[in-house]
């Protein structure tokens, strides 16, 4: 999770006002930075680390923006964030780009970044506003029920592999969509049929999915 812009300069500025019009607050890291980052940190927007990059900035981040000035750094940043999982955003190189910054999609704690390996933006853009739609019927609540249950199998078994078992289980049993079409306590019974083939749970225990997430 997460985003992190490196670079201080009017382009990280500018990507940085695209990002926060999108609902991120990113980190951004450099020694030096714009008055204007200075407005948007003070107004709370983002978080301001005034010092030289390194590589322990992009660990566990989901999303990297490399905004210097300096080509070379820029890219040895893409190839750091890349090693540890995370997307990447090289000002003016739509070839090491896996996203580009208005191609991102959000509903609460879900970020999706679209990718067109640069060859087209403007379809990038078209794509995300699509996945936008469909995460603004009502994906964060989905989220937050997966989580519930996440929580719910964590407090009932300690194997992982058992754990990994019934997630594929209730993948298989099309959870999300019957959480889509018909609500928490339909969900709730798919629940408890693939928990209970794998270890016990009591109603009590199944009772706190019943409220996790919203139905639209």
């Amino acid at each position: 999770g997460g985003c992190v812009v490196v670079g201080g300069g009017e382009e990280a500025e500018f990507k940085v006002e695209i990002l926060t019009s999108l609902g991120v607050a990113p980190l951004v890291v450099s020694p030096r930075v714009t008055p204007g980052l200075e407005r948007m940190e003070s107004a709370g927007d983002v978080e301001i680390r005034l010092e030289e990059y390194a590589v322990a900035v992009v660990a566990g981040v989901g999303l990297v923006v490399a905004a210097t000035d300096d080509e070379e750094l820029n890219r040895r940043i893409a190839a750091d964030a890349r090693r540890v999982g995370a997307m990447v955003n090289v000002v003016d190189d739509a070839s090491e780009s896996d996203f580009i910054a208005m191609a991102l999609a959000r509903a609460g704690d879900i970020t999706v970044a679209v990718s067109t390996a640069g060859r087209s933006p403007a379809f990038a853009s078209a794509l995300r506003d699509r996945i936008q739609n469909l995460l603004d019927t009502g994906f964060a609540e989905h989220l937050e029920y997966f989580a519930a249950v996440r929580e719910l199998l964590l407090g009932i078994t300690e194997d992982f592999r058992q754990r990994v078992r019934i997630w594929r289980e209730l993948t298989a049993a099309s959870l999300l969509e019957v959480l889509e079409r018909d609500g928490r306590e339909a969900a709730r019974e798919v629940v408890r049929g693939v928990v209970s083939k794998h270890v016990e749970v009591s109603a009590a225990e199944l009772d706190g999915l019943s409220g996790a997430g919203q139905d639209e």
